[in-house]
């Protein structure tokens, strides 16, 4: 009966293991993953190895391997670069390192095996192991920063792997003596947890600079824009007011053209005429400043590279939106509504349509493109193939981000040979 109620209390601590994992996971990684399967199995199979290793013993650098890669596994199921996948597997590892080592302490054990691998040991010490684990874990959510999938400095990285361990080894061979030296644990313990909150405040902070550089680079491209966009007005006003000052002697040569019943030539001229009155056109005048210099700005390039665009664009001036945000959405869908036309080969294949409308306290927003090329996802997100991927997980990133902001609903479809996107915005 014991045996059984052993085995009941051990399948109980590792369903907890595995939840702490998750929510370790997700504090480094976020919640993008490439396959919800293969996820799911990568848990099961931990959860079954955190019940098998229980009941075994094997040697500590053995079960310290088994370990790291059981958490690197499963780190390689969520969509990030390589080199978060190992920082965040290091940190999480000597999280539990530490969890172990400080229940080794509690409990003043000669020759603890510092990766719990050793066959006897208590149900309690178990489960004071997961309850310390559980702590550092609420302790590292209140770092913000550290899910960005930002490119690490390679110096970085060196230090991620040569300190911790440095110390971890050293911890080992105290804890191996046959005489547990107290005060020598102790600093060590010390040493190791004082160099994982270092290397956490380092990573966190260099997530916020990564954070802060891509919020300027936004603005930057704000102030692109505006500036674009004002010598584009200016040569649209400059056009249109040259066309009107024409307007005169144009309907003269038409009226001679329709007298002389030279229809052709007539329908001819007037197709020219149409274009350029076309060219001359704005095509969003909300008075929304921001908004209407990105849109006119953006839809005139799609024009100019042979994008046929419709537009259905209806907002009041006065939106309690923050011009940043909407900045951000707008932008981001229609470079990436372009990209995606602009690499269709057939040009009377390619397509935008962009709706922006507000009700009732809310806005809407649809910007639907045609493209050409698979699609191709990972979990539920769908995958880039520009050459900076990083750049473009940023951007979609800020978009879901700043509707959120707003309790906002973003859903991304695809219709046939079409890619839809649609934004409900509360304000």
């Amino acid at each position: 009966m014991q045996y059984v109620l052993e085995h009941i209390i051990t399948i109980f601590l590792s369903l907890f293991e595995v939840y702490i994992m998750y929510r370790y996971m997700n504090v480094f990684l976020g919640d993008i993953y490439y396959d919800r399967k293969l996820l799911s199995v990568a848990y099961v199979v931990y959860f079954f190895y955190s019940v098998f290793v229980n009941d075994i013993s094997m040697p500590a650098l053995l079960g310290a391997g088994i370990s790291f890669l059981s958490i690197f596994v499963i780190s390689l199921c969520y969509r990030a670069k390589f080199s978060k996948h190992l920082i965040s597997s290091i940190l999480i590892y000597m999280c539990s390192f530490i969890a172990e080592t400080i229940a080794a302490l509690l409990v003043n054990l000669n020759g603890f095996n510092i990766f719990g691998n050793v066959a006897h040991v208590s149900s309690f010490i178990n489960f004071l192991i997961e309850l310390i684990f559980f702590i550092i874990l609420l302790m590292i959510e209140k770092f913000k920063n550290i899910k960005h999938n930002l490119d690490v400095p390679v110096r970085f990285i060196i230090a991620v792997l040569v300190i911790p361990f440095s110390i971890a080894c050293l911890v080992i061979v105290i804890f191996s003596q046959d005489t547990l030296n107290k005060i020598m644990a102790d600093i060590s313990l010390i040493c190791l947890i004082a160099s994982v909150v270092v290397l956490l405040y380092l990573y966190d902070a260099l997530s916020e600079l990564f954070s802060e550089r891509t919020k300027a680079a936004i603005v930057l491209r704000e102030k692109e824009y505006y500036s674009k966009q004002a010598v584009l007005m200016t040569e649209k006003y400059e056009e249109l007011r040259q066309y009107r000052h024409d307007m005169k002697n144009r309907m003269i040569s038409m009226q001679q053209m329709l007298q002389k019943r030279q229809y052709d030539a007539l329908s001819e001229y007037m197709e020219k005429a149409a274009q350029k009155l076309e060219r001359t056109f704005i095509y969003s005048n909300t008075g929304n400043i921001a908004l209407d210099s990105v849109i006119n700005y953006k839809v005139s390039k799609m024009i100019e590279s042979g994008i046929k665009v419709e537009t259905n664009i209806a907002l009041p001036k006065n939106l309690k939106i923050d011009e940043d945000d909407f900045i951000i959405i707008i932008g981001n869908i229609l470079d990436n509504a372009a990209e995606a036309a602009e690499k269709i080969k057939n040009g009377s294949k390619k397509y935008i349509y962009i709706s922006l409308e507000y009700d009732m306290g809310s806005i809407w927003l649809c910007v639907k493109n045609s493209f050409e090329n698979e699609i191709k996802m990972r979990g539920d997100k769908f995958v880039t193939d520009k050459q900076d991927k990083s750049i473009h997980g940023i951007g979609l990133q800020s978009v879901r981000t700043t509707v959120g902001k707003y309790n906002g609903q973003m859903d991304v479809s695809v219709e046939e040979n079409n890619f839809v996107v649609n934004i409900i915005l509360y304000i």
